[in-house]
Formats: structure tokens, sequence, C-alpha cells
């Protein structure tokens, strides 16, 4: 078992697949090995969502908060679909069907911009937008893809965005872990 702490964001991954909790906000966030996303009371222990909308297992999860009302979270899993959900109502803001080539290993998310990365070597930098952060009605209702990052040899196993967006890591297979200073900037290994 590993834990992390980034951005005020306990991430734990185990045989559970992942676990997360946002320190914002009371609530657990956990993926089992099956096709849906868990959220729990962290005080009460008490189940109060359950997001169903993957066809197989959920790989990933990430989270991101705006304001002090809306509270976003992004999975992953071995159907290659990306999905937002509003946390707040439990619904799916947009599902992005076969997002890569082969299953999402991980994803991660800031307030504007999604990541995932797959076994097919890949890393996919995704914008959202105004509409799936909590504005009026009347906005895009897609998840737009911006760039597609390669130079992993194997399949990518681990993601992360800085909250700015300039910075990005990932880890694959290939034991290199690679870091862009922009999404159209060239990786490096460290």
């Amino acid at each position: 078992m590993s834990v992390y702490i980034h951005n005020h964001i306990y991430v734990c991954i185990t045989l559970i697949q992942c676990l997360l909790v946002p320190a914002v906000y009371r609530h657990i966030i956990a993926v089992a090995l099956g096709n849906e996303v868990l959220v729990y009371d962290a005080c009460s222990g008490v189940q109060l969502r359950r997001l169903c909308g993957h066809v197989e297992s959920v790989a990933s999860v990430a989270f991101a908060a705006r304001g002090s009302d809306s509270c976003f979270l992004l999975s992953g899993g071995w159907d290659n679909r990306l999905i937002l959900w509003d946390v707040v109502s439990g619904g799916p803001v947009v599902c992005v069907r076969d997002a890569h080539r082969a299953s999402i290993s991980a994803v991660a998310l800031n307030a504007h911009l999604a990541v995932s990365c797959s076994w097919d070597k890949d890393i996919k930098v995704w914008l959202l937008t105004p509409l799936h952060l909590g504005a009026k009605e009347g906005g895009h209702e897609e998840v737009r893809e911006l760039a597609t990052l390669r130079g992993h040899a194997f399949q990518v196993n681990a993601v992360v965005i800085s909250g700015d967006g300039r910075v990005l890591a990932s880890g694959s297979s290939d034991n290199c872990i690679k870091v862009s200073r922009t999404i159209h900037s060239t990786p490096y290994c460290v």
C-alpha cells in the first residue's frame, strides 16, 4: 500500500485500486476493482453517492473543486472511458468513450484540465469547458482533447498535473518519469 499527499488531497493505492480523500470536502471517494465509484461521508461512514457509468473496472480517480459548492471527480477505467462527475449531484457531466486505444491506467485533474494515461503508451490532455465546471447553461458539453503526448516505451501507469497546468509528469513501466513544462514541449526523462 502507498499513501501520498498532493495539494491537500490524500491518496492511497491498495487492492481497492484507489482511495481519494479531498481535504476541502468531507468525502472519501473510493474506487473498487468493480465498475463504480463510491463516495462516502468521512465522518459518518455513510455512502453518499454511487457513481455508475463504467462498463469495466475503474482504475483511477482524481478530484478538483471549483469554489465552495462545486466538486468534480474524474474517473478512468479499463473500458477506455474517461468520465467527469459532479459529486454534489452524483451525475456524470460528460463521458468520453474510447478516450484511449487501450485501458486507462491513471487520471489527473485540475480546475481546467484533465489528463489521462494508458496502456497504449499515450498521455492525453483534455480541456474542460466552463459548463463542466459549474457555469450556467449554454456552454459546450464536450471535453476537448488538447494534446496527445508520446514518448514512453511501455504502458504509462501514473500521471500528475500542476494546479496551473504548466507542469505534467508521467511514470511508465519503462522505468522512466517524464516531465513536460507545458503540454506542447518535449518531455524529458528524470
